[in-house]
């Protein structure tokens, strides 16, 4: 089973264009969580059928509000103390997460599709991407 790698989200959030206030750091930090929170509970709540867990995964990157913001953010280049800051606050979310992600790769698995499970991590890629500007 193929590991995601979160801190990909440290490197990505922190490129683009147009110049980020301190308020798009405090909203990008404050919705990083509500974002990473929403998605993980998107799958958790389909984790026994993989495929729908997959399906309403790119619903959410597709859809949701919250997420369309902090990708607008992640489209501004603040400056180094602000990609520092923004970096640091990710940083100490990442084993929470990768913890919960890692529980529903290994759901996925237990119900029978491997293959899913390897795709959630090509999908979390997809929507670190799209928070990046990428």
């Amino acid at each position: 089973m193929r590991k995601v790698a979160l801190g990909l989200a440290l490197a990505l959030i922190a490129v683009g264009c147009g110049q980020a206030t301190e308020k798009d750091i405090d909203e990008g930090i404050t919705l990083w969580g509500e974002v990473s929170d929403s998605y993980l509970d998107v799958l958790e709540a389909n984790q026994t059928n993989p495929k729908k867990a997959l399906e309403e995964g790119q619903k959410f990157i597709d859809t949701d509000e919250k997420f369309q913001r902090l990708a607008k953010i992640g489209n501004k280049r603040g400056t180094q103390a602000q990609q520092d800051r923004f970096a640091k606050a990710i940083e100490a979310t990442v084993p929470a997460i990768q913890a919960r992600f890692e529980k529903i790769q290994e759901a996925m698995v237990a119900a029978g599709d491997e293959a899913s499970a390897n795709a959630i991590v090509d999908q979390w890629q997809s929507l670190l991407e799209k928070m990046g500007g990428e």
